[in-house]
């Protein structure tokens, strides 16, 4: 496949990035999972994220939560997939109804040096649930 050179994660991460986009889910997670176990870096940091969205596309919320923590605890210097990482765990918190915990998530997500799409994702998901 792609062996053990240096742009090896990259490539697997990019297969991964075009598995989730066709949905292919299981395969996203063995894919990134190889990479996110191996790497401390940015890109074992996305390598985690994406095991937690796909778990998120097969709605297995315990264990998205699992993975985002990951990201959050294992590459707390990567801010711009931490703060990716909390908008997926607030989705999370909110399927299983904990309410308080999806806030905070949201809430974390203002703090972070991130893209601006994510920041204004998590005001929109702010707003919303406070007229709920």
């Amino acid at each position: 496949e792609y062996g053990d050179l240096p742009v090896a994660d990259e490539a697997r991460i990019a297969e991964a990035r075009v598995l989730f986009e066709s949905q292919d889910y299981d395969r996203v997670k063995a894919t990134a999972e190889k990479v996110a176990t191996s790497r401390k870096d940015e890109i074992g940091a996305e390598a985690q994220y994406l095991v937690g969205a796909s778990l998120a596309g097969k709605e297995d919320w315990p264990n998205v939560i699992t993975a985002l923590l990951k990201v959050k605890y294992i590459f707390p210097s990567y801010e711009r997939w931490v703060a990716r990482a909390c908008l997926g765990l607030g989705d999370a918190y909110e399927h299983l109804k904990d309410v308080r915990r999806a806030r905070e998530s949201y809430q974390t997500v203002l703090k972070l040096k991130t893209d601006a799409s994510v920041i204004e994702e998590a005001q929109r998901r702010l707003k919303r649930m406070e007229q709920q």
